[in-house]
Formats: structure tokens, sequence, C-alpha cells
């Protein structure tokens, strides 16, 4: 569904209300690194926060999704990148 949303138009960047991009909730689902493959080839932006200054890197490791902060890490991800409570995502 996201692939063919993706190439639909619909926007990688959008967010909900708490700050949260479709790349912040794909890694909080931890869906094998398949949509948050997709959602980064089409740019979707791994260094966004949400409101609380969480990042989708921070999303992927809370939930022990490995593979997905492998994918993050490699694309660049900061791994030192603190919320407002200044937790980092490991």
């Amino acid at each position: 569904i996201v692939k063919l949303l993706l190439q639909r138009g619909a926007d990688s960047q959008s967010m909900d209300r708490k700050g949260n991009s479709s790349l912040h909730i794909a890694c909080e689902c931890g869906d094998e690194g398949i949509t948050v493959r997709q959602l980064l080839k089409k740019g979707a932006d791994f260094k966004l926060s949400d409101n609380i200054g969480r990042t989708a890197l921070h999303d992927a490791a809370s939930r022990g999704h490995e593979d997905v902060v492998r994918i993050l890490i490699s694309e660049g991800a900061d791994c030192t990148a603190t919320d407002e409570n200044f937790v980092t995502p490991l």
C-alpha cells in the first residue's frame, strides 16, 4: 500500500498532530525494513523529530527493531540525537 501511495504522489514528509512522519510510524511498527526502505528511497527525512524530539531511530530502537535500526544508521541517522528528556536512540 505504501509503495502505491508513494507512486501516486503521497508526501513522505507529512506529519500527524504529534509530529510523527510516516517514517516514524514505519520505524515504530518494525516492518522488517520494507516500508522504511521505500520511504527513504522517496526522500523521507530520517532527521525529522516529533513534538518531543524523538527521531525515527528513537522509535525503531525503543521497539527493538534491529533491522530497521541498522538501515537508519547505514543511511546516516544520528545515534547521539537527544529527545526532550536528553535520551539518545541507543
